[in-house]
């Protein structure tokens, strides 16, 4: 399992900045991602958690309320 090769806390929000942001691109998923480059889910998800409130484009779209269950239409007010 990989350590985070940073020292001080902001280069290592910025190394999981970009981290999470090419996890989040891989076409396989964050599980694959994750067994490829040799980071424990647990590890990710930690990060992911404490970085995500400063970064809103990280939605995951299977949680928006605004996205109805029965499919993808949008709820209005």
């Amino acid at each position: 399992m990989k350590r985070t090769p940073v020292k001080t806390p902001a280069a290592r929000e910025k190394y999981w900045t970009r981290i999470i942001e090419e996890a989040r691109n891989y076409p396989a998923g964050i599980t694959a991602f994750c067994r490829k480059k040799g980071f424990s889910k647990n590890n990710y998800y930690s990060y992911y958690k404490r970085l995500r409130l400063d970064h809103p484009e990280w939605v995951d779209l299977t949680n928006r309320p605004e996205i109805s269950e029965q499919g993808n239409e949008k709820i209005r007010d």
